[in-house]
């Protein structure tokens, strides 16, 4: 960033700007408006961000993926995002994680599993199916930026000892490293629980 002050030189200000809006990973939902009859998309967000900032740091957080569809649901389902039938339960989320399935398993017969995770087609708003098959997004990532400036977090890892986390994050984008006192007393001034009342919430999973 420039400044000036009053005749003197531009000065520079160094710093570091983020965004972390999850979806910007994985969500590229108008592609097949402009890329008509493609069955693949040739271009994704990765490749955007790699031509507008090539020296971007990518930090990528994954979660168990049935766990991830499992909040999703709850999540919009709450909200109202997508209209469910409430109350949420074991046996709906069961069913439309089987229809989700089963809608994938038709587009690959004739497509790719690529261009099936990106074609609208089988984008289930209530389970984000799609949205869990993170090979597909990684390998998008790591086809434009080099290995050193994309960290993948296990996000059960990350909870697991966040201390560790933190000071894995410094090292990749070459701040700092966190005096260890502040940060713990950091965390347990923030430590944020998930506000979803237990009435939103799938009571328990079915076996299979």
């Amino acid at each position: 960033i420039n400044a000036e002050y009053g005749e003197g030189d531009p000065v520079l200000f160094h710093g570091i700007t983020m965004d972390a809006t999850p979806s910007h990973s994985w969500d590229n939902e108008y592609w097949e408006l402009f890329h008509q009859g493609y069955r693949e998309p040739p271009v994704t967000n990765p490749d955007l961000i790699a031509t507008i900032n090539p020296k971007s740091k990518i930090i990528i957080s994954l979660r168990d993926p049935i766990k991830r569809m499992q909040s999703a649901y709850q999540f919009f389902c709450a909200f109202h995002v997508y209209d469910c039938d409430k109350p949420v339960t074991p046996e709906k989320f069961h069913r439309l994680v089987m229809e989700a399935l089963e809608t994938f398993a038709q587009c690959r017969v004739s497509n790719t599993a690529r261009g099936c995770v990106y074609s609208t087609a089988t984008h289930q708003l209530a389970t984000h199916l799609y949205a869990r098959i993170y090979s597909v997004y990684l390998a998008d990532w790591l086809a434009v930026f080099p290995r050193e400036q994309v960290h993948v977090i296990k996000f059960e890892d990350h909870i697991k000892n966040q201390a560790d986390s933190f000071q894995e994050l410094s090292a990749f984008l070459d701040i700092e490293p966190y005096d260890e006192d502040d940060l713990t007393s950091f965390m347990e001034k923030h430590n944020v629980a998930n506000s979803l009342k237990d009435s939103k919430r799938i009571p328990y999973m079915l076996p299979e």
